[in-house]
């Protein structure tokens, strides 16, 4: 078998499987279905429950983000929502669709951004640079907010927009954003705590 070749493929499946292997040592990924705002108690109990190296993920991202302190959080909120700071990295959507990395980056916006067209090794290469490149990750997410932001007005109509994008309705949508906004609070209190 050549692998220059077929070298996209066996990375993405190797990368997989560490992601599978990691995630049945640490608990399988939970259900996604809508749950109402969580609250304050709830996001402080998970975030001190966390593993150290899951809290170290959350300090990287706040402090590898260029911008404000909000953007910062904002972040670091939605990567602990989204993918519990690194534990579940790769999602596939019911259209097919992959999210992949620290936020669940949505592969297909990102190869509109990247102005990439959509294709299946174009959406390896994505999904592996999300998966691997944190910096990546991280400036990809910070410009599905900003976008949003600017697009929407406010954080938590970004929020719920970053979430489920034109369906400003969305009751999910409208939970993930107050989840969200709830989780900085608790970030702003514990993420440097020692």
């Amino acid at each position: 078998m050549n692998f220059n070749k077929h070298k996209n493929k066996i990375l993405l499946g190797l990368a997989l499987m560490l992601i599978l292997l990691g995630n049945s040592l640490e608990g399988s990924q939970p259900k996604t279905k809508a749950i109402p705002n969580l609250g304050y108690n709830h996001w402080l109990k998970t975030f001190k429950q966390l593993p150290e190296h899951r809290k170290q993920v959350a300090r990287l991202i706040y402090k590898n983000t260029k911008g404000s302190k909000i953007i910062k959080y904002s972040l670091v909120a939605i990567s602990l929502k989204e993918s519990t700071l690194g534990k579940y990295m790769l999602n596939i959507n019911n259209n097919k669709s992959l999210d992949c990395g620290l936020f669940q980056n949505n592969v297909r916006s990102v190869l509109k951004r990247e102005k990439m067209k959509y294709g299946k090794y174009n959406q390896i290469e994505i999904c592996q640079r999300l998966l691997f490149d944190s910096s990546y990750s991280i400036y990809h997410a910070k410009q599905e907010l900003m976008y949003w932001k600017k697009n929407r007005g406010t954080w938590a109509k970004a929020y719920l927009s970053f979430h489920r994008g034109y369906k400003f309705s969305s009751p999910k949508g409208k939970a993930y954003s107050k989840d969200i906004q709830v989780i900085i609070e608790v970030l702003k209190r514990e993420l440097f705590r020692k």
